[in-house]
């Protein structure tokens, strides 16, 4: 089954779209144009998608998802923007491509609780914050941030699990918390005055970190055995 909703709004205050979606192999289309609008999914069931996509000012998006292989493609812009998004199975996938103005800091905000889950994050923006957190094994994740002055708070608890950052721009602050064994990260700053905090518990870890420019500050703690670093300033 298969269900599209475009909802536009030229007045502010107007507009909320709330779909529960239940069952095997849907696919929801949700789109929202204008000032001032709340869209919220609820999705129980396997094989299941949602494209959702959000325009406009003091708007927010909250998408979930429980079951399994699950998919949510999430795109946002405006100013005072703000999504939530939570996945709770095995073998789900979450992209959000999120964009604000540089006068409006927006929130973005990511769980994934399962095993074998992806998640793709693109954040542009000026003093936003994105926070990603997979509980369970085998899980991945990807997040670009790119802006003045945004912060990123990325964490995994579980094993075999992987994180890979990017910060591109001034000011920021990226920090990542692996708990668990054979992790992985690479983390990569570009930009001044910008620092790369990470904390790994546990054995078999890998840390690469990059900075470029000036400026920069780099904090790694890796406590447990036969873990790895290579640190680049």
């Amino acid at each position: 089954h298969r269900i599209d909703i475009e909802q536009d709004g030229a007045a502010a205050g107007q507009n909320t779209l709330t779909v529960r979606q239940d069952g095997l192999n849907g696919k929801l289309d949700l789109a929202q144009h204008g000032d001032r609008q709340d869209l919220q999914v609820t999705s129980f069931g396997l094989r299941n998608e949602a494209w959702v996509s959000q325009n406009g000012e003091d708007s927010t998006t909250i998408v979930e998802q429980r079951g399994n292989d699950n998919y949510i493609g999430l795109k946002q812009g405006g100013e005072r923007v703000d999504s939530r998004v939570v996945q709770e199975g095995n073998g789900n996938d979450a992209r959000v491509r999120h964009s604000s103005s540089y006068s409006r800091p927006s929130t973005v905000d990511i769980a994934q609780r399962g095993d074998l889950n992806r998640a793709d994050v693109n954040v542009y923006g000026v003093g936003s914050k994105l926070t990603l957190a997979q509980t369970g094994n085998g899980n991945g994740a990807s997040a670009t941030v790119s802006g003045e002055g945004n912060q990123l708070d990325l964490a995994s608890n579980g094993d075999a699990n992987g994180i890979t950052a990017y910060y591109l721009g001034n000011d920021g602050q990226l920090k990542v918390d692996q708990q668990g064994d054979n992790l992985g990260v690479t983390a990569y700053v570009t930009g001044n005055a910008s620092s790369i905090t990470v904390a790994q518990s546990g054995s078999q870890h890998t840390a690469d970190l990059t900075q470029s420019t000036a400026g920069n500050a780099i904090n790694l703690t890796q406590s447990g055995f036969s873990n790895h670093a290579v640190i680049s300033q």
